[in-house]
């Protein structure tokens, strides 16, 4: 750099050398050939890792969107109210503790799982409990939902199927090891005292066991008491079957009759080992098998039970537990049982984040953070190398 000029006079310079665009006049030829080696080899390596990247990010996506297409479009199928409602309750359910067991109807023995309290399980004795299956049922309302729906059930079992009329008859066949299709499985009813005094009153001893409503555990609360009497209905039934007797039970809403004596033999085949066994609402939901599957109503007119599985029993608690919090977060302070058991199902498989809907937008990004995160990779590298590589970069721009 000049710093100053005399007429008829030699210039003065400063010590340090007159650079040029970032390269000194004094390089030598093989200088600057360094330098352009090194810039291309830094250009080279970083489009080198830009393919990868990309073939990388391109390969992520696939794969995931491969993954998600076959189980989304049977989500899309599902009624977008069930995707986006109840996640407040979802939140706000938890398994009742067991220093608040009420310990008048809690067993330490069966109904304590650490800290969480099980709903207890109602009585019956142990050669009725211990049966291949039992069948449930749960009856209440008016007296003419008796005469015209309860009655005709117990009817067409008796009458249409074969199954024996009294419980103590096919007891008695039992223990003598005589088997027929109207003996090999359990019968019990959870009704009214209205029921049992009238219309059931010649049909009792049909069932196994007979409970009254009043006899259901207060559980977690005393719910009877807090419930409103146009959800007592839907609120009996959800009590009942997390209060199953039998070892193995399925519940049947009185509105489906069986086709034969041995209607439970597919079903438990189907059932297998599971813990509980329902139909869907939506039938494509039945191809997705991970955890979008709970984002679905299921029905709840027959369901199969392994009562004896400490987690259909959890279930069954965060069952109750949604239904009771659906209601009174609900400005019509309606109740309704198939929307709370999908919330349950949804508490079990909590940490999995259901309440975020996946789609192929997420495979996009997922591309896109890959190549950000090779491009800042480059870029520490870059900034990380030899002067010389700077010094070439800035000699090929002034080329």
């Amino acid at each position: 750099m000049v710093l100053f000029r005399r007429k008829n006079a030699p210039a003065l310079h400063a010590s340090r050398p007159e650079r040029v665009n970032g390269v000194s006049k004094d390089a030598t030829d093989a200088d600057k050939v360094i330098f352009t080696a090194h810039t291309l080899l830094g250009v080279c390596f970083f489009f080198v890792l830009f393919h990868f990247g990309l073939r990388l990010g391109v390969k992520i996506a696939d794969i995931r969107e491969q993954k998600w297409n076959d189980g989304w479009r049977a989500i899309a199928k599902v009624p977008s109210r069930w995707k986006r409602q109840h996640t407040e309750v979802l939140k706000s359910i938890e398994l009742p503790r067991w220093s608040d067991a009420s310990k008048d109807i809690a067993s330490e023995n069966d109904d304590k799982l650490g800290d969480a309290w099980l709903p207890p399980r109602l009585h019956i004795a142990d050669e009725i409990r211990t049966l291949d299956y039992g069948v449930l049922f749960c009856a209440t309302g008016a007296i003419s939902y008796a005469e015209n729906q309860v009655v005709p059930m117990i009817r067409h079992l008796i009458d249409n199927l074969g199954i024996l009329p009294d419980a103590k008859e096919r007891a008695a066949l039992r223990k003598r090891g005589t088997y027929s299709g109207g003996s090999k499985q359990g019968f019990a009813l959870v009704t009214t005292r209205e029921f049992v005094d009238g219309p059931l009153k010649e049909l009792v001893a049909f069932f196994d066991a007979v409970y009254l409503d009043e006899d259901l555990p207060a559980y977690p609360f005393d719910w009877q008491k807090e419930t409103r009497s146009g959800s007592m209905i839907k609120a009996t039934k959800v009590h009942v079957m997390a209060s199953s007797p039998f070892d193995k039970t399925i519940m049947l809403d009185l509105d489906s009759f069986p086709c034969h004596s041995d209607f439970a033999l597919p079903l438990l085949e189907a059932f297998g080992s599971a813990d509980i066994g329902f139909t869907n609402i939506v039938d494509d939901m039945a191809s997705v098998r991970d955890s979008r599957h709970f984002l679905g109503q299921h029905n709840s007119a027959l369901v199969v039970l392994n009562m004896k599985s400490t987690r259909t029993r959890m279930l069954m608690a965060l069952y109750i537990q949604a239904y009771h919090k659906l209601g009174e977060m609900k400005k019509s302070g309606k109740q309704f049982d198939q929307p709370s058991l999908m919330i349950a199902m949804q508490g079990k498989k909590r940490k999995d984040s259901l309440f975020e809907h996946r789609s192929s937008c997420l495979n996009t990004s997922i591309s896109g953070y890959t190549l950000i995160l090779w491009w800042i990779t480059c870029k520490l590298w870059l900034r990380s190398s030899s002067h010389k590589m700077t010094n070439g970069l800035k000699y090929l721009m002034s080329l």
